[in-house]
C-alpha cells in the first residue's frame, strides 16, 4: 500500500533562526516504522521544518540517511493547498494521512492541511484529516465556544470582542459614541473576575492576559495594545489538564473508532495559566482523585459529535466539581511525544495506527513526566542533551529554538520526557 504522510506550513521558515530537533530523531523513528512494516510504501511529504516528520537543520532532511527502501522524503517547496495537493496526488497514494502540528505566529497549519485534504478528496484520494470546518473552529477560539455550546459541553463564560467594531468610533466622525463598545463593557461588568483575555487566533498562550478587575480589562481593551479580536473568559480556578483523543469515525461499516488517552496534569505559571512552552506535564492522572469515568464519557461524546480524523488535543480544567473544556486543537500536540513514551511506542506508530494502517491497540499508559527548560542559545541545547543522556529515566528529548523571538520566553524550550514507575 502506498501511503503519504503529509504536513504543510503556511508560515515562512528561516533555518538560520528557527530550529527543531528530537532524540531519537523523527527520521530515525520513521525509518524504524518503515522497516517494521515493509507492506507499506511510505512517503513523507512535508514543508520545513516538518515537526514529527523531518529533522530541521541538517543532512537528515536530504533523505540520504533513509536506509529503509520503502521510506521516501518529498520536501514541499510550496505549501499552498493547491500546490501541496498537486504534489501529493502525483505520488498516486492509496491514502494520504495528515500529521498536522503547530507552527509559529498562528496555529493555522492544521487548517491548511485540512483544505489540502479537501482538494485530495475531490480527486478521489482517501484521506485521514480533520475537516476544514473543524480545523477552523479550533483555530478561532470564539468559534470553539460556539461549536461546543451547540453540543452542550461546559466552557468558561465568555465575551467575543470584535476589534474593528470595538474601536470603530475612532474612524467614524459621525459617531457620537460606540454602541458595540458599550454592549461589550456592559457584558464585561457582569462577569466574575479575574478574567482571561485571549486573542481569538494565537499559539502557546502568547498574547494572553489576566485582568483581575473590570477596570484592568477595560483599560486593555481601550489601549493600543488591543490590536486584534479577543475573547474574554472568566478564569476558572482548579487543576488544569490536557489529553489527546486518537482515531477516526466509524464510516461505511468500518471498525474505526476513538481512543481517549488518560489526562495529564499541567503546571501553572505565576498568572495561574499554563504556558505550553515552559510547563511540566505528568500523568496519568489518578482516578482516585478525579471522576475520570465522567470525563471519558464526555470525551467520547465529544469525539463522536465532532467526527474528527487523526488527533484531537483537548485542554481542560477541573473546577467546582465539574470538567470544563478550555481549548481544542485539531492536531498533534506538545503532549504527543510524552504519550508515545508512556505507551512504549513512537509517534510514527501512533500516526499509522490511528489511520488503521497498522494493527494493534493502545495498552495501559505508564507514568510519564515531561519537563521543559527554557533555551537561551544553541550551545544550551548541546549541554542539556548531554545531561539528558546521563539520566536513565529520560526516554526522549524534543527541543525548539527561535533566536529571532522578541521575548525570552518565546525563544524556545528543551523537553525531557521521563518514564517513571
Amino acid at each position: 500500500m502506498k501511503v503519504v504522510v503529509y504536513s504543510t506550513n503556511p508560515t515562512a521558515y528561516d533555518p538560520e533562526t528557527f530550529l527543531i530537533g528530537s532524540n531519537p530523531s523523527w527520521l530515525l523513528q520513521w525509518n524504524e516504522a518503515a522497516v517494521a512494516h515493509p507492506e507499506l510504501e511510505i512517503f513523507l511529504v512535508a514543508a520545513k521544518p516538518g515537526l514529527f516528520l523531518l529533522d530541521a537543520g541538517g543532512k537528515n532532511q536530504s533523505g540520504s540517511i533513509c536506509t529503509a527502501k520503502n521510506l521516501h522524503i518529498v520536501l514541499l517547496e510550496n505549501s499552498m493547498p493547491e500546490k501541496a495537493a498537486e504534489t501529493i496526488a502525483s505520488i498516486k497514494p492509496d491514502i494520504a494521512v495528515a500529521a498536522s502540528s503547530w507552527t509559529l505566529s498562528y496555529d493555522w497549519l492544521p487548517l491548511n492541511d485540512s483544505v489540502t485534504a479537501q482538494l485530495l478528496k475531490k480527486q478521489g484520494i482517501n484521506t485521514v484529516c480533520n475537516s476544514a470546518e473543524l480545523s477552523m473552529s479550533c483555530f478561532n477560539k470564539a468559534m470553539t465556544h460556539e461549536l461546543l455550546g451547540i453540543y452542550g459541553f461546559f466552557m468558561p463564560e465568555y465575551i467575543y470582542v470584535n476589534h474593528e467594531m470595538y474601536k470603530t468610533d475612532l474612524k467614524k466622525a459621525n459617531a457620537n459614541f460606540n454602541t458595540y463598545r458599550e454592549y461589550v463593557l456592559s457584558r464585561l461588568s457582569d462577569m466574575t473576575f479575574p478574567v482571561v483575555i485571549k486573542p481569538v487566533a494565537g499559539l502557546s498562550s502568547l498574547g494572553i492576559r489576566i485582568a483581575e478587575t473590570f477596570a484592568a480589562a477595560k483599560a486593555f481593551l481601550d489601549s493600543r495594545k488591543n490590536g486584534c479580536d479577543h475573547i474574554v473568559e472568566e478564569y476558572l480556578s482548579g487543576v488544569q489538564m490536557g489529553l489527546e483523543i486518537h482515531g477516526c469515525p466509524k464510516e461505511h461499516g468500518s471498525n474505526k473508532s476513538y481512543t481517549v488517552f488518560p489526562p495529564m496534569e499541567f503546571s501553572l505559571n505565576n498568572y495561574g495559566i499554563t504556558n505550553p512552552r515552559q510547563s511540566t506535564k505528568k500523568g496519568p492522572v489518578s482516578a482516585a482523585e478525579y471522576p475520570l469515568d465522567a470525563l471519558y464519557k464526555e470525551m467520547e461524546r465529544l469525539a463522536q459529535a465532532l467526527e474528527f480524523s487523526g488527533t484531537l488535543q483537548v485542554d481542560l480544567v477541573y473546577s467546582h466539581d465539574r470538567w470544563y473544556i478550555l481549548e481544542l486543537n485539531s492536531r498533534l500536540s506538545g503532549m504527543t511525544s510524552a504519550y508515545a513514551v508512556a505507551y512504549g511506542m513512537t509517534v510514527p506508530e501512533m500516526i499509522l495506527r490511528d489511520a488503521e494502517l497498522i494493527q494493534g491497540k493502545y495498552g495501559t499508559m505508564k507514568n510519564v513526566v515531561s519537563i521543559k527548560t527554557p533555551l537561551q542559545s544553541t550551545e544550551n541545547i548541546l549541554q542539556l542533551e548531554k545531561q539528558a543522556k546521563e539520566n536513565s529515566k529520560v526516554k526522549a528529548t524534543v527541543w525548539f529554538y527561535n533566536s529571532a523571538a522578541g521575548q525570552e520566553r518565546e525563544k524556545g524550550y528543551f523537553e525531557c520526557i521521563e518514564a517513571r514507575g
